[in-house]
């Protein structure tokens, strides 16, 4: 008995993965003395992507930055399943960050909703020879501030700070004067100093208090 072929069209579904089969009811060979046909099983193998890495229904991509955007954030274009898609970077992003779009991955095959896609950040840092002489420029003035913010501090910035230490000093000996006991005459007046001075703090730390809680609120 001759043997028979024929070209089948085979839908695949959404989501499939890498071995998985297609059960084709009634496209397999002849059954035994008058049976129905069997069934043709396809079995299903994925090649790989170059862009899209695939775990499961998530996928994984990435994209590269440069320096500036890294620090300042910037605004970058990344492919998806259904074309691009604007996503945002933001400011101080770190090599190897990763950013989540959800629902932007693989469509499960039984059920419903899809995978997530990740993006991973690379930063490009450029050597030197591939800077032009602006930029060259930047860059090491970004380095001489950089070394002159961890430098210690100069001969005039201790002398400061002495100056202000001493200070310090007499302000606490006068305190120390001024509450010692008074005549009698004086204490009344003392006392509504006092008061008067009392009230005055008491205003300050109020606004003292609400300034923090501003700077809080900003932050």
């Amino acid at each position: 008995k001759s043997r028979k072929t024929k070209q089948v069209s085979v839908e695949i579904p959404p989501g499939v993965q890498d071995g998985m089969a297609i059960q084709i009811k009634g496209e397999g060979g002849d059954g035994d003395k008058g049976a129905p046909m069997g069934d043709l099983i396809v079995q299903i193998s994925v090649a790989d992507d170059p862009y899209f890495k695939r775990d499961g229904i998530d996928l994984h991509v990435e994209t590269t930055i440069t320096v500036a955007q890294a620090i300042l954030g910037s605004k970058v274009d990344v492919l998806t399943l259904n074309g691009m898609v604007e996503v945002t970077i933001p400011p101080g992003t770190s090599p190897d960050t990763v950013l989540l779009m959800r629902q932007k991955g693989v469509k499960r095959v039984q059920g419903f909703g899809k995978g997530d896609q990740y993006v991973h950040v690379k930063i490009d840092i450029p050597k030197p020879n591939q800077l032009n002489k602006d930029q060259l420029h930047l860059v090491e003035e970004l380095r001489r501030l950089e070394t002159n913010e961890k430098k210690p501090k100069g001969a005039f910035a201790r002398f400061s700070e002495k100056i202000q230490s001493a200070l310090s000093r007499l302000t606490q000996h006068s305190d120390k004067k001024e509450n010692e006991p008074k005549p009698a005459s004086e204490e009344n007046s003392e006392s509504k100093n006092k008061k008067a001075e009392d009230s005055s703090k008491h205003n300050l730390g109020e606004k003292e208090t609400n300034h923090l809680i501003e700077a809080a609120e900003i932050s």
